[in-house]
């Protein structure tokens, strides 16, 4: 006899999947609706489908105290800086990239059906994507878009192994996104997409904890010979593309700041900034948006973002949450919690190692959240071959 239960049950966690891949593209989409208020449509969208599964909202203790301390800090800002409009913008993107993901970190979700969601959406958004004009549209724009597309990249490069449909949609979607990338993807992309392909494969290829340590710490040092030859490097790599008249926007972009000396795009520059303003207040921070009322822009990384505007009190879970998804993966054999695992560090963490501000990032809440509520679950979770789904 069938559990009636057991079927309410799927049926929850089917919605929650698709209320979960909605949130992690809702960016995308927006982009590719191109229409006012995508975000918020989106939203409202995925707070519907949830009062529709649970007849209702429910939230953890540890949620609802996470969400109570993040708006502390927010308190303190605001008693910190008066008339700080950068603040009231933070704590309204909150409420959507930060309380809804947090919120569905609560609920049970398929992880691969969530992957198999994204990578449908942008399956379906191809003939949008490929026929749109990028070189006249702005700079700023295509750093948008570039981040926005990568769920749906990361997706297919996961789902690449699948058998049947889902291995054919998956190649189509990786060589309309590697098409694209090449076109307009930013630098902060680029090295995004590296780091989710090197983390992915090596927690797949690699089996024994101790050859993960040895081969990390290998890693490690052949990147830093990388950056040091890293000019040579990127000269020799658009001299050969040029041979074929090909070119990489990132490449070319990187080379030109490079012969300008400018090779952060003076990002250097704001992260000393921020560095100097840290030792004024360490403890609780200067206020959130405050860098950006100072300096007229963001600070362009997660990490002196979150100890500039919130002192210890916001950087040290941020940076708790970095080592428990990293040494969780290294832990952990390849199942479906690692990769969610690795794909949502490469969303948010790698993503905004050089760009954009984490108030913003849906997939760093949905990150911390899950996190909060699931990590003593994750060394219980069952090997799964990609292959085999």
């Amino acid at each position: 006899m069938i559990n009636p239960n057991s079927k309410t049950k799927s049926y929850s966690v089917h919605l929650n999947s698709i209320s979960i891949a909605l949130l992690v593209s809702m960016n995308f989409i927006a982009s590719m609706l191109r229409i006012s208020g995508g975000i918020f449509i989106i939203s409202l969208s995925i707070i519907a489908i949830q009062f529709y599964s649970r007849k209702g909202i429910s939230i953890s203790l540890k949620s609802i105290l996470m969400i109570l301390y993040i708006l502390i800090i927010f308190l303190f800002s605001f008693l910190i800086n008066d008339n700080n409009y950068y603040a009231i913008d933070s704590i309204l993107k909150f409420f959507i990239f930060g309380i809804i993901p947090i919120y569905l970190s609560n609920c049970d979700f398929d992880e691969i059906l969530v992957l198999k969601l994204i990578l449908v959406i942008g399956f379906i958004s191809l003939p949008f994507l490929t026929t749109r004009n990028y070189h006249d549209i702005a700079s700023e724009y295509k750093m948008g878009l570039s981040y926005a597309i990568l769920p749906i990249f990361f997706s297919a490069i996961i789902l690449a192994s699948e058998k049947y449909l889902y291995k054919i949609i998956s190649w189509v979607v990786i060589i309309a996104c590697v098409i694209i990338l090449i076109d307009i993807g930013s630098r902060g992309a680029v090295v995004s997409l590296f780091c989710f392909i090197s983390v992915f494969f090596f927690s797949k290829l690699i089996k024994r904890e101790f050859l993960k340590y040895a081969s990390l710490l290998l890693f490690t040092g052949l990147f830093f010979v990388l950056i040091e030859n890293i000019w040579s490097v990127l000269s020799w790599l658009q001299f050969s593309l040029m041979k074929y008249d090909m070119s990489i926007y990132a490449l070319d972009k990187t080379i030109l700041y490079y012969g300008q000396d400018k090779l952060l795009n003076f990002r250097d520059y704001l992260w000393v900034s921020a560095i100097d303003g840290i030792k004024d207040s360490f403890l609780i921070g200067n206020g959130i948006g405050s860098f950006q009322l100072i300096h007229g822009t963001y600070v362009h990384n997660i990490f002196l973002q979150s100890i500039w505007e919130g002192g210890l009190l916001l950087f040290i879970p941020v940076v708790a949450v970095f080592f428990i998804s990293l040494m969780t993966i290294l832990h952990n054999s390849f199942s479906e919690k690692n990769i969610f695992l690795i794909y949502l560090l490469s969303l948010s963490f790698f993503s905004l190692l050089f760009s954009s501000m984490f108030w913003m990032n849906q997939n760093l809440w949905l990150l911390i959240g899950i996190v909060l509520n699931n990590y003593s679950k994750f060394p219980n979770s069952h090997t799964l071959k990609i292959g085999e789904i």
